[in-house]
């Protein structure tokens, strides 16, 4: 599915950089540490960052992946970046 998205994005005008796998992420599922590497970190014109998450729509409701997003979340949020999480639907 990734491999599909940076397909598209290499096409596009708008997109300066697609960087995968760029960083991890801690975050904390059933009391434990853990480490989530995002899929794709994405630089548009204009400066915009994007790290993005792609995943079947499916899997979204799963426990493990709702700690990664909000770990996601919070981390963009830090840095003055968006996230956006991609179904392909």
């Amino acid at each position: 599915w990734e491999e599909r998205v940076v397909r598209v994005l290499d096409l596009h005008p708008c997109v300066e950089e697609i960087v995968v796998e760029p960083f991890m992420i801690p975050y904390l599922f059933e009391g434990n540490q853990h480490r989530y590497l995002p899929d794709l970190l994405v630089t548009l014109e204009g400066g915009i960052v994007e790290v993005w998450e792609v995943k079947p729509k499916e899997f979204l409701r799963l426990p493990k992946n709702q700690a990664k997003i909000r770990a996601l979340n919070e981390y963009v949020t830090k840095k003055g970046w968006n996230s956006r999480v991609v179904t392909l639907e």
